[in-house]
């Protein structure tokens, strides 16, 4: 699933912030900021950065539990000032690289986790008016992780006019 549109100014600005901290960082990391009473360059810069490192980090491993700030890979300001600004550039290429491959396009992604636990798309009112437009269609979907029938998991479809828990049937998928 492609990155488009909207994803592309936001990672654009995503970068550009990025960098220009990058830059007013460089020098005294023991200066206030301004801007944040009580904080030092050194805790604003390794608070982005492990920041950027932490969300990458929750959507690239689609994390279910939250993940405390202090185990996040890579998360510590390296002691060398001349990596201070490549490792907070590289934390916001993480966050764009987590968020692309995880897709934008919702309805997109929707269909494919339907896919994945075995539910037919067309099922969900919104997804089935999408197909008709040729928006969820498997074949027009580019899948970049594992094939949907390594990871497919059946799910079971609650009755819409009991509690009952009612297997699904659906026919094996014949696309990826």
């Amino acid at each position: 699933m492609h990155a488009h549109g909207d994803d592309r100014f936001f990672f654009t600005e995503l970068r550009g912030c990025t960098a220009e901290l990058a830059r007013i960082i460089d020098g005294d990391l023991e200066r206030p900021v301004p801007t944040c009473p009580g904080w030092t360059f050194r805790q604003l810069a390794t608070h982005v950065g492990r920041g950027h490192r932490w969300a990458a980090q929750i959507v690239s491993t689609r994390a279910t539990m939250p993940i405390p700030t202090r185990e996040v890979a890579d998360g510590k300001l390296p002691q060398d000032p001349a990596q201070h600004a490549p490792w907070l550039n590289a934390g916001a290429e993480r966050v764009v690289e987590a968020v692309t491959a995880a897709g934008s396009d919702l309805v997109a992604v929707d269909a494919t986790c339907c896919r994945i636990m075995g539910i037919d798309p067309q099922r969900l009112e919104y997804l089935r008016l999408s197909a008709e437009r040729g928006h969820v269609l498997a074949n027009q979907i580019e899948q970049r992780a594992e094939p949907i029938i390594s990871v497919r998991n059946n799910f079971v479809f609650l009755s819409a006019s009991s509690t009952a828990i009612v297997p699904i049937q659906w026919p094996e998928p014949t696309n990826r």
